[in-house]
Parts: structure tokens; sequence; C-alpha cells
């Protein structure tokens, strides 16, 4: 994915904001289904299907490779597809976290001596519902095994913690 979007980037410091994947995944199956006919997320085929779908019937579709789907497949990629190369390797300087994301911003910020207050608001705010509770054991282990490279790059785990286990970039 990066080959088809690079480009002379080398002066700049890129960041990415990475989001828990169990949390990920609850928020966009909501998203979509409240997405009248898709026009926001352009994923009209998905929005037809999860609004009369339970989050568990979401999995099943989740993990049947010939299940319907907007040709993007945005749903079934990894995180990290966004931002390494066919050999793995991270192509930015910067990966935070949502559920840290002020903390994190603040200190890359500090890093790089950028003289900047970010404001503290949030936008595009859904209401927080515990990811956790619409998990059973099956979807658990789903969505590590589809998301792995996620959960090993950006620490990620299934746990009563919000924040991730620890970042290995």
């Amino acid at each position: 994915m990066f080959k088809d979007h690079s480009g002379d980037i080398h002066d700049n410091q890129i960041l990415t904001v990475v989001r828990n994947p169990w949390a990920w995944h609850v928020s966009w199956y909501n998203y979509v289904r409240r997405d009248r006919w898709g026009k926001r997320s352009g994923l009209k085929i998905e929005h037809k299907l999860f609004r009369r779908m339970s989050f568990d019937d979401y999995l099943n579709w989740l993990d049947d490779d010939d299940a319907p789907q907007s040709p993007q497949g945005y749903l079934k990629r990894q995180q990290s597809d966004w931002i390494c190369d066919d050999n793995g390797h991270v192509h930015v300087d910067h990966v935070l976290h949502q559920e840290n994301l002020l903390e994190e911003l603040l200190a890359m910020i500090e890093q790089l001596k950028i003289d900047v207050s970010p404001t503290t608001g949030r936008v595009n705010v859904s209401t927080k519902d515990d990811y956790r509770k619409y998990y059973s054991q099956r979807g658990i282990d789903l969505i590590a095994s589809r998301h792995w490279r996620d959960c090993k790059l950006f620490g990620y785990e299934f746990s009563n913690e919000d924040t991730p286990s620890k970042s290995l970039l």
C-alpha cells in the first residue's frame, strides 16, 4: 500500500494515530450501521448488511472472505497496512495511540520543539460504549488473529485497560 501512495516525503515528520483494534471494530460497526445509505463512509453494501446484523453477525461477516463488501475493503485491513511497506517496515516517524492522544501529542510537540498548543476539545464524538461488552472469546480471538501485526507493532491486547500494553516502536 505504501509504495502506491509514496512520494518524496523524507524532509517531513510523518505521524499516524492508531486505535485499539477491538474498539475500532465496535466503532466502525456502529458508525456504518448509522451511516444512512453509506453516504459518509462510502460503504453502501456494508451499511445495508450491518443495519440488520448483531455484532456477532458482523464478526461472522468479517471472518467470511467471500461475504459481500465494498471494493475498498477498509474493514478487513489492519491499520499497519496503511503505514508499512511490503517488508513490514513502518514508514512514519511517530505513532500516536488514540487512547493516549493528547499526552502523546504533547510529548511529540515537545520533542520536535514545535511552538503550538493543540486544542483539547473533541470533534466527531460518539457515545462512549465499552467495547469489551461486545465480544465473546471467539470474537476476541478473531480480532487478535486478523490484527496480529497491529497488536504486535502498537502494543495492543484485549484487556481491562484502555491503554496499549506497550509500544514496540
